[in-house]
């Protein structure tokens, strides 16, 4: 059982502290179970906002919109929200893997 004084590193176990895998941060929502593969328990993410990864197509649509205001050839206008799309994505991956925590479920 995990030490209730030791303070829960993200994404990691909260049994024996082993991280979890950064791949699985990609296919990690409110209902996703990993088992760890150090001590066989098996974790699922604490409450996680679904802001995490809508935030990604807002920036797309958003970008696009802007950019369709400002009469930009459709080329620069799926371009630049492409662009934008996947940056602002990327960043909920990484801000999700530096603040998701575990539990046992």
């Amino acid at each position: 059982m995990a030490d209730m004084n030791k303070i829960k590193e993200t994404f990691s176990c909260p049994s024996c502290g082993e991280r979890v895998p950064f791949a699985k941060v990609w296919i990690l929502n409110n209902n996703s179970t990993y088992r760890c593969k150090k001590c066989n328990t098996e974790l699922m993410p604490e409450k996680m906002s679904p802001l995490y990864f809508v935030i990604g197509f807002i920036s797309t649509a958003g970008t696009g919109h802007l950019l369709m205001k400002m009469n930009q050839p459709f080329v620069i206008v799926f371009i630049g929200s492409a662009l934008a799309g996947m940056i602002i994505y990327l960043a909920g991956v990484l801000f999700a893997y530096k603040t998701v925590r575990f539990k046992i479920k």
